[in-house]
């Protein structure tokens, strides 16, 4: 096992996994890109289906490493970063963890599928609907976003 990772860092893991789940939800809701984003989430899916804390972590370092620069540019909206973890960092996590980071990198994948296409406007308009409704975010901040 390499002796460098990457890992999530967010402020808040359970508005961050409502985040995730409302982004793969407008994409469903919008029709942007369903069966692209499903099939690029399949390796997820199966790797959380194992429940081993190791298939798991190397699935998500390989989706970190092609989606590392759409997470950072998103990351003044989402709050999430991405930083460099030791074995010892991840000898802490628990398989649950792991899951939760996959779970969140399934949003990016959705997130990310959607805003190449040509649903990208409808899209934005389902995430900020879907945002509102949530009330994760107040309307200051849902002003200031980047998105």
């Amino acid at each position: 096992m390499i002796e460098e990772f990457q890992s999530f860092n967010a402020q808040n893991d359970e508005r961050t996994l409502k985040i995730s789940k409302i982004l793969v939800k407008a994409a469903k809701e919008t029709h942007a890109v369903i069966t692209k984003s499903e099939a690029k989430c399949s390796a997820a899916r199966r790797s959380i289906a194992t429940h081993d804390k190791d298939a798991m972590w190397q699935t998500l370092q390989e989706y970190i490493r092609d989606y590392a620069d759409f997470i950072n540019s998103m990351s003044a909206w989402t709050g999430i970063v991405l930083h460099k973890v030791d074995k010892a960092m991840y000898d802490q996590l628990s398989p649950n963890d792991v899951e939760n980071q996959l779970q969140i990198m399934i949003g990016f994948v959705y997130a990310k599928e959607a805003m190449d296409s040509v649903f990208q406007e409808p899209f934005k308009q389902c995430v900020e609907k879907l945002l509102k409704q949530s009330k994760l975010f107040d309307n200051d901040e849902l002003k200031r976003l980047l998105f």
